[in-house]
């Protein structure tokens, strides 16, 4: 993970006692860490939010999310779902970007 810029990580995904850490340009670079391991390094950066057991997601990378279906698509046309605990924490967060973004403008 050290060669590799966090900006361009759109999601980790958990697997056992390793992690896919899926990039923007379509590569996947397995790294032998837990994914709680990795999403303690990785929620110090603020774009990095636990959406369920299994996926950390980069919001910078959230094309949309449905609330109803409880779903978040990235850009990349991925669907993930997402935990009822999660689901709130994702909400804030989300809101939390869009009004920084605004203030951004």
């Amino acid at each position: 993970m050290k060669n590799l810029a966090v900006n361009t990580i759109m999601f980790a995904q958990a697997q056992i006692n390793y992690t896919d850490l899926c990039c923007a340009d379509g590569k996947k670079h397995t790294i032998s860490k837990t994914l709680k391991k990795v999403e303690q390094d990785l929620l110090v950066t603020g774009q990095f939010l636990c959406i369920n057991k299994g996926f950390l997601i980069n919001i910078s990378f959230v094309k949309s999310f449905l609330v109803d279906e409880s779903k978040v698509y990235m850009n990349n046309d991925m669907v993930f779902s997402i935990s009822r605990r999660r689901l709130k924490a994702l909400r804030t967060t989300l809101k939390n970007q869009i009004t920084s973004n605004l203030y951004d403008l």
